[in-house]
């Protein structure tokens, strides 16, 4: 997978590529986001964007068409799924959606276990999955969402969690009000040179918090199902826009809904870009 991330207007963050794997030719060349158009045909229809907005909108056409971040598909790593069966329809329902790649992102809470002790887990449960997927289910990368707690700045291993391929760590933010601790601690990871944070489902949280977190030009993951909701759609669109949203996700648990919006969002992003 090829994710682009562009320099937030306010933030320090430069611009940067990242390599997952070996789709990026795949999608650097020929058809991107699903659309069946061709690289030339999309560059004819957006003649009339700005060159800020038609980098953004391919990078996020890129990842949204092709590759899907945040998934719980890993059978039994945790209440994503319960079993190979289940993890097997999910598979299903992401490759209907045109996913070719998918980051599967088990929770990861370090106040529970260590590092160690959730890698050889998740890589457990990856290889129970791996036996069983067909040849031509998407490709499946690992990574995981973690949970930020006090001082895990500290913790030995963070860049074993990130998006295999990248330095990027998905970081689940509190859903209860971030007390300064919290603040401390982001900002603390925030500042480490070995990993870059990207804050999962950031439409989960009070806007207030996630307009400070793209001050300081810390990329955020929005989950697809938020561009359906009409009275908070144009702030996402905005984040968009800016280049604030590095990733789309599914954050799929169980059967839920998490694929079948992306068609839909697909086209919305096309209409508004």
């Amino acid at each position: 997978m090829t994710a682009w991330t562009f320099e937030p207007e306010r933030g320090q963050h430069r611009r940067q590529l990242d390599k997952m794997g070996e789709t990026g030719e795949e999608m650097k060349n020929g058809v991107i986001c699903g659309s069946g158009k061709s690289a030339g045909e999309n560059s004819a229809c957006a003649r009339n964007i700005s060159l800020d907005a038609l980098r953004v909108l391919c990078m996020f056409l890129i990842v949204f068409g092709h590759a899907m971040v945040h998934a719980h598909i890993l059978p039994g790593c945790d209440h994503g799924s319960s079993s190979v069966a289940m993890s097997l329809k999910q598979i299903d329902m992401a490759k209907a959606a045109g996913i070719k790649t998918i980051c599967a992102t088990p929770h990861f809470y370090p106040h529970k276990e260590s590092v160690a002790s959730f890698i050889t887990r998740r890589n457990q449960t990856a290889d129970s999955l791996w036996a069983q997927i067909p040849e031509d289910a998407p490709r499946i990368l690992l990574g995981a969402e973690v949970l930020i707690c006090d001082g895990m700045e500290r913790l030995n291993g963070l860049r074993e969690l990130c998006l295999e391929g990248t330095n990027e760590l998905l970081l689940e933010m509190p859903f209860y009000r971030w007390p300064e601790s919290i603040w401390d601690t982001l900002y603390r990871l925030n500042d480490l040179h070995e990993i870059r944070i990207v804050i999962a489902h950031a439409d989960r949280y009070p806007p207030e918090a996630i307009h400070q977190l793209i001050s300081e030009g810390i990329p955020l993951q929005l989950n697809a199902e938020c561009l359906r909701k009409y009275s908070h759609r144009k702030r996402y669109l905005e984040w968009i826009q800016k280049g604030y949203v590095s990733y789309l996700g599914s954050d799929i648990h169980e059967l839920g809904p998490g694929y079948y919006d992306f068609d839909k969002c697909r086209k919305l992003l096309c209409h508004y870009f």
